[in-house]
């Protein structure tokens, strides 16, 4: 079978700190999230799960493996849904073994959603087998966002937008850390506002 091998290096952003194996272990298209029954949290695993098998697969295929990924188990010290602040902790930590085990741990809920964004770049589909893979495992990284603030300007003003791309920004921005967009026309940041809460936050 043919399928990408994903290094380290090649999660978006760059992690601040991974280690990787040399072995390879399958995912449930059908994992569960071991976690906090959580508003935010519920939401993004719906989302990610969305993300992360775009392919249908045969029932039960992948699931028979004695190293196949059921269940993710979620641990986060803080489950405050309050919006993020400069102060907020992202950190997280996410671990995959060779026997099937992943593990998240992090400070806050936004921690956990920094964490699925990671795990979602590692899931690959391999279209021989049918089945959805993590090369490289084991694996352990910990991360954090570089920056307290990571802001994305929409000049709107100017350089209209149509809803529907604005609403596809707004969906990419997990993938680069972005958690608040500014944009210079008053009804449209009101607009956005709102979409940000809807769309990124799961509300």
């Amino acid at each position: 079978s043919t399928f990408s091998i994903v290094q380290g290096n090649m999660i978006w952003p760059q992690v601040a700190e991974s280690k990787f194996g040399q072995n390879t272990v399958t995912i449930s298209r059908s994992v569960e999230f071991d976690s906090p029954q959580v508003k935010t949290l519920t939401a993004a695993y719906e989302r990610y799960k969305l993300i992360m098998f775009p392919h249908a697969t045969e029932q039960g295929k992948a699931d028979s493996s004695v190293n196949t990924i059921t269940v993710v188990k979620v641990e986060v010290e803080n489950v405050s849904e309050e919006y993020p602040q400069l102060e907020t902790d992202e950190s997280y930590e996410l671990l995959i073994s060779t026997d099937g085990e992943s593990t998240i741990s992090a400070k806050t809920v936004y921690g956990v959603l920094r964490a699925l964004e990671s795990l979602s770049q590692l899931v690959l589909f391999d279209y021989d087998e049918e089945q959805y893979l993590i090369s490289n495992s084991p694996v352990s990284i910990k991360d954090m966002p570089r920056y307290p603030h990571r802001g994305l300007l929409l000049d709107t003003s100017r350089h209209f937008q149509p809803l529907s791309e604005i609403e596809r920004t707004i969906d990419a921005l997990p993938s680069i850390t972005v958690r608040l967009t500014t944009v210079s026309f008053q009804f449209y940041q009101q607009l956005l506002s709102l979409l940000l809460c809807c769309h990124q936050w799961g509300e």
